[in-house]
C-alpha cells in the first residue's frame, strides 16, 4: 500500500506515509477528493474497509472509518485476505 505525490508535475515523487500503515496486507482501491473554494480534503478507501482522510494536502492522514468492509474492485479484495490469512 503506498501514496506518492507529486508537486513538480510528475518530475520528483514523494511517498507519504503519516498516518498510513506502512505494512498492511492491504491495497487502497479508492481516491477521491472534496473540494471547495480555497480548500480540500483527500480521502482514501482500502481493501480492509478502511477510509483515511487528509486536510493537509497529504502531509499527514487519519482513519476516519474502519471495518465498513473491503473498498474494492469486484472481488479484488478476496486474494489479498486469503494472503493475510495465510500468514
Amino acid at each position: 500500500t503506498a501514496v506518492l505525490r507529486s508537486r513538480d508535475d510528475g518530475k520528483h515523487w514523494e511517498h507519504l506515509t503519516r498516518g498510513i500503515p506502512a505494512s498492511a496486507p492491504c491495497n487502497i482501491e479508492a481516491m477521491s477528493i472534496a473540494a471547495w473554494p480555497g480548500g480540500y480534503s483527500l480521502f482514501l478507501g482500502d481493501t480492509d474497509g478502511a477510509v483515511y482522510m487528509s486536510e493537509d494536502g497529504g502531509d499527514s492522514f487519519s482513519r476516519i472509518a474502519d471495518a465498513i468492509g473491503p473498498i474494492s474492485k469486484g472481488n479484488h479484495f478476496v486474494p489479498l485476505q486469503r494472503a493475510a490469512a495465510a500468514e
